[in-house]
């Protein structure tokens, strides 16, 4: 449990080297004593790790913490632990796969009547929506989920609102977007969904090479970022690609 902790605490401070010592370090002590609970919170944590780093053994580590978490029957973790599996299968082409996820994700946060983290699920849904031609739908499931919560945390809200300015944009609606963008940093959005959202407007108005600019910034910390890239390179169907 104590490894645990200071792996999560590590990885809340973006300490992402130092989380995955300890988390790694705690699973496998967890794996002894077959603590599945504490298990799947733990691995779940490696995996996002896993994930930002670009591990070779990301996939394999999100589908232990899925196991994990259906083994305990922990619904929320499986929805956030789907939420990511489908974020990294879509940056290796895989659309249909991370659609399912996605979706099983959102469906599964609010059936546990937890609207924050089925919000949080909603935004690589989104991106995957807008990727292969369905900004409308995207743009529609965006702000249902902006709605369901009567007080967001600011950068969280940050985040949905970022990501509705991209989808927004790619509708043909560049100002509104501009507008949604705008309040996302002002809420304090983090770095990377800015980055990825201004990228993905930049390519809907057709600036490319602005884009790239916004998407190649530390690309190597950034799993987010790393999508985008890859999108842009013609892995996955994007506007401009």
């Amino acid at each position: 449990m104590l490894l645990s902790n200071l792996g999560h605490h590590a990885l809340s401070f973006g300490k992402l080297e130092e989380a995955e010592a300890y988390l790694r370090e705690g699973a496998a002590l967890l794996r002894q004593h077959r603590h599945a609970d504490v298990m799947a919170g733990t691995v779940n944590n490696l995996a996002v790790v896993a994930v930002e780093l670009d591990r070779d053994d990301a996939l394999e580590v999100l589908d232990e913490a899925l196991a994990a978490a259906l083994r305990v029957g922990e619904r929320r973790m499986e929805g956030i632990v789907r939420s990511n599996r489908g974020a990294w299968l879509l940056g290796l082409g895989q659309v249909e796969a991370a659609e399912g996820e996605c979706r099983a994700s959102v469906e599964a946060l609010i059936a546990m009547s937890d609207p924050i983290h089925a919000g949080i699920a909603a935004v690589p849904l989104a991106i995957l929506l807008q990727q292969t031609g369905r900004a409308a739908e995207g743009e529609t499931i965006l702000r249902a989920r902006l709605v369901a919560v009567e007080s967001w945390p600011p950068p969280l809200e940050g985040e949905l609102r970022a990501r509705l300015g991209a989808v927004l944009a790619d509708l043909g609606r560049a100002e509104e977007g501009l507008e949604q963008l705008d309040s996302a940093h002002a809420l304090g959005a983090g770095e990377a969904g800015l980055r990825v959202a201004r990228g993905h407007w930049h390519l809907a108005t057709g600036d490319r090479d602005a884009a790239k600019a916004e998407f190649e910034v530390d690309a190597t910390r950034s799993a987010d970022l790393r999508i985008a890239v890859a999108a842009l390179e013609g892995v996955l169907g994007m506007p401009g690609g």
